[in-house]
């Protein structure tokens, strides 16, 4: 028997057994029978209880994701967007008409001080509190509870999102249905919430704070973020370069916690940057994954948004063969989907 019908056995072997089984419980449920067999287990841990406590605290309050987004994290939303398009414009000049460029600059300049005002105004939400303090825990206790987090999230948007990809597949497959597809992107957007859309507000509260008076105690007490987001850069957690929602990169946060992991790496490193790049949906992130044995974000359907980077130290007896002490991996949005190309709103 050749490898392939042998794998098909072995998985039909195995459902068949699963389904007929009479007993059927939950790995939570698991932990007594494992402590009788003498298996260890992770939340017998306090730092892994602590954990658990921390991201349930969190995540415990979701009932409809659009309206955590917007109650939560208020600084990703329409004001970023708005922010970016003025950045843009700002660049461009597309509606410049006959005005006069400095004056049109400085108007654009004005509108973005007011929109920064506009974040500055929002008091950071209990979940970026809970969710700061947090991540600024020792090292073990920080990546329970980053896993947890990720976990109880996952479980969150499972059901709606797995729906809505299957939609977003079996639309995809019809280039009539454009505007549907831009309807279930939309949607899909709005229903997804992970641990990057928490990082993101961390750097929009950093970005918006750096625009106040460098005496302002909320400026100062918010300084620390950048170097907490680079000591999780160092442990192997991605950061997310570019925002895929509002096509936007936060140029401020991401050099500063950049310059604050080069203060906590030797300044004699050398880096080497690899990045994927290719059509959407043609596993990208799965092949990153798999040659570098990291965990970005994979899924069949939905595909990954804007980029994200993420920092490998490369062990000694591989360094002199590659010439670097770490490797930056960059995975990027996919290229253009053909059945989105044609769509008004292409140029994103």
């Amino acid at each position: 028997m050749n490898d392939a019908d042998f794998v098909k056995n072995l998985r039909k072997t195995v459902s068949d057994v699963v389904e007929n089984s009479k007993m059927k419980m939950c790995i939570e449920q698991m932990a007594d029978i494992a402590h009788e067999l003498g298996i260890l287990v992770d939340e017998d841990c306090p730092e892994c209880q602590i954990a658990k406590v921390n991201a349930d605290a969190i995540t415990a309050d979701i009932q409809d994701t659009l309206k955590y987004k917007e109650e939560q994290l208020p600084l990703q939303g329409q004001i970023w967007k708005d922010l970016t398009s003025l950045e843009k414009e700002e660049f461009r000049l597309r509606k410049v008409g006959s005005e006069d460029i400095e004056k049109y600059k400085s108007d654009l300049q004005v509108q973005k001080e007011k929109l920064r005002e506009k974040q500055n105004s929002y008091d950071i939400s209990n979940a970026m509190t809970c969710f700061i303090h947090a991540i600024s825990s020792p090292g073990t206790e920080r990546c329970y509870f980053l896993k947890w987090i990720r976990i109880n999230l996952d479980n969150l948007s499972r059901d709606k999102m797995s729906f809505l990809r299957e939609q977003y597949k079996e639309k995809s497959k019809n280039s009539e249905n454009k505007n549907v597809l831009k309807d279930i992107d939309r949607e899909l957007s709005n229903s997804s919430l992970g641990t990057e859309h928490f990082f993101r507000e961390m750097g929009q509260i950093y970005e918006a704070s750096v625009s106040l008076p460098e005496t302002d105690p909320s400026r100062q007490q918010l300084q620390h973020l950048p170097k907490l987001c680079a000591g999780l850069l160092l442990d192997g957690f991605p950061l997310e370069l570019v925002d895929g929602d509002a096509s936007n990169i936060p140029l401020r946060w991401v050099s500063d916690v950049l310059s604050q992991l080069h203060d906590l790496v030797s300044p004699k490193n050398k880096i080497l940057v690899v990045t994927v790049l290719g059509v959407q949906s043609t596993g990208k992130s799965t092949l990153l994954n798999t040659m570098f044995g990291v965990q970005f974000a994979v899924s069949s359907g939905r595909c990954t948004r804007g980029a994200f980077m993420l920092l490998i130290r490369i062990n000694d007896d591989v360094r002199k063969v590659l010439n670097c002490d770490f490797m930056v991996i960059i995975d990027t949005e996919g290229l253009k989907s053909p059945e989105l190309a044609q769509l008004d709103t292409d140029e994103h």
